[in-house]
This record gives C-alpha cells, sequence and structure tokens, in this order.
C-alpha cells in the first residue's frame, strides 16, 4: 500500500473535521470510482491534492543535469554537466519547514 494513501487514512483518522466533510462530499456524488465527477465538490480534489502535497513519495527528486549553458540561481554558480537534486520535501514546505494550511488546495474551506 502506497505510503501517501496511508498518511491520507491518518489524516482522515485523526482530524475528525476533515473526515466528516469528506465523507460528505463522497455521499453527494452520482458515482465513485473513475467515473466520479471531481468539479462538483472541490473538497474531494482539495483533499487529494492536499495528501499528495502533504506526503511527498519521495523526499528527492530523480536526479538532473544542467544542460547548454551555465547558470546563476540566487546568487550560486551552476556550471554546466552539474547533476542537481530537487528536494521536492522542501518545496512542500514552507520557509524554516512549516507545513502549508491544511485547506490550501480547497477553495470553499467552508
Amino acid at each position: 500500500m502506497p505510503n501517501t494513501f496511508l498518511w491520507g487514512l491518518g489524516i482522515l483518522a485523526s482530524r475528525k473535521d476533515i473526515q466528516e466533510k469528506a465523507l460528505e462530499a463522497v455521499l453527494l456524488q452520482d458515482k465513485l470510482g473513475d467515473a466520479m465527477n471531481w468539479e462538483k465538490d472541490n473538497y474531494l480534489t482539495g483533499f487529494v491534492k492536499e495528501i499528495g502535497r502533504y506526503f511527498t513519495t519521495f523526499r528527492l527528486a530523480l536526479a538532473r543535469e544542467t544542460m547548454s549553458k551555465d547558470l546563476l540561481w540566487k546568487g550560486h554558480f551552476i556550471p554546466v554537466g552539474t547533476t542537481v537534486y530537487t528536494n521536492t520535501h522542501a518545496m512542500n514546505r514552507g520557509k524554516n519547514g512549516q507545513v502549508y494550511p491544511v485547506y490550501c488546495f480547497i477553495i470553499d474551506a467552508s
């Protein structure tokens, strides 16, 4: 079972308010599974995106190599041919590592 899914279950188990809104949104759907209307209730879409953001599958993305020219990024010189790793875990956090608000992907959290 993927860890992202397990984290989602953990959030649902520990946050009754999120669990109740998610259940209400599921019950409002005409169909479940692949035929769901994700635009009908943006809470479900927001919850799925939030779980993917909250727990990234890979903390470091696959290695990339700089190509074609040297570059300067935030005052750091990176020569062509340098292997670069993206810290996707840090990209999904705010400054100093704090977690974004739970409802950052949900348009109407009320």
